[in-house]
């Protein structure tokens, strides 16, 4: 069963199958506009292959020098609601860029992630300085609500470069 999810095996059997198939049928099954099809030659000149090469690289390092320059990934914190905000960009499967690693920065030392130790601790915590809060007495958005906002800074921004980003 491994040799059956093995790419090479599966690309060289289809390969296979598909000739002798063909073969088959183009002996005992006339079809003429395929035959005219296949027996019609592509001649290139060398220059023309050259060129067509050239274009497709010019096109690929232009879509790479696009995908490096964009300037919103430089955009990774902000202030919402009287508190400090880091990110980071993380390309996803689709290719487009998204929020992640969203913190809250400590408001005395701001440097430190402000984090609730346990899903039992009553208090935010400064990783770096120890400054503590009780929850309660904190309002802080949703995360949600943060990265609606960094969309929207985004959009405002860099309106060029929007459509390189996920809103989820």
């Amino acid at each position: 069963m491994k040799l059956l999810n093995n790419q090479w095996f599966v690309g060289i059997t289809c390969s296979i199958i598909a000739s002798v198939i063909w073969s088959i049928g183009n002996e005992y099954i006339k079809i003429d506009i395929l035959n005219k099809l296949f027996e019609y030659k592509i001649q290139f000149y060398l220059w023309e292959l050259l060129m067509y090469i050239f274009i497709i690289a010019a096109i690929v390092l232009f879509v790479i020098k696009i995908m490096k320059n964009l300037k919103f990934l430089n955009y990774k914190n902000d202030n919402w609601s009287n508190i400090n905000w880091i990110w980071e960009w993380k390309k996803n499967e689709k290719g487009l860029y998204e929020v992640s690693n969203l913190n809250m920065l400590c408001p005395k030392c701001n440097d430190g992630v402000f984090t609730v130790a346990t899903m039992y601790s009553k208090n935010y915590d400064c990783v770096k300085c120890g400054f503590s809060i009780p929850i309660n007495s904190f309002k802080k958005p949703f995360l949600s609500q943060i990265q609606d906002e960094i969309f929207n800074e985004v959009k405002k921004k860099f309106p060029k470069e929007i459509k390189f980003i996920e809103n989820k």
